[in-house]
């Protein structure tokens, strides 16, 4: 295939081929069949129009899939969800989040603590042995 033979998957125009009549009117609403080079090119193709705009749940599908056939087992929405979240690393941060939140009028759930503390699990000395000098001296 050529470059030039590229074209961008959409909505069928209604059987026109040339590269300026690919893609439909593009009116909402108005969905036509896939075109047919597409229907013979890729198969399995599905479209989720439970979902149209939500991105996090689109997010969330693909992990899910991810863990595809064995590891399954995830809940449908993490803990914030399809929500905006903010995170503060110094204080300059929580002041500057705050003061747009309170003039925005949001409110504000909390999730985590306010300091980060290091894990116990975490490697305290690094895994990688020590350099030694190779019989050039180097």
């Amino acid at each position: 295939m050529r470059a030039k033979e590229f074209v961008i998957l959409k909505e069928d125009d209604g059987g026109d081929t040339s590269s300026a009549g690919i893609g439909g009117d593009g009116i909402k609403g108005n969905r036509q069949a896939i075109h047919p080079n597409h229907n013979d090119s890729i198969p399995g193709l599905s479209s989720y129009p439970d979902l149209p705009s939500h991105y996090y749940d689109m997010y969330r599908f693909g992990v899910h899939m991810a863990g595809s056939p064995e590891n399954q087992n995830m809940a449908r929405l993490g803990p914030a969800a399809n929500e905006l979240i903010t995170m503060a690393y110094t204080d300059e941060d929580a002041n500057i989040i705050n003061t747009s939140r309170k003039a925005m009028g949001l409110k504000q759930k909390v999730l985590s603590s306010k300091h980060s503390i290091e894990s116990q699990e975490i490697n305290k000395a690094s895994p990688v042995a020590k350099r030694k000098p190779n019989k050039y001296g180097i």
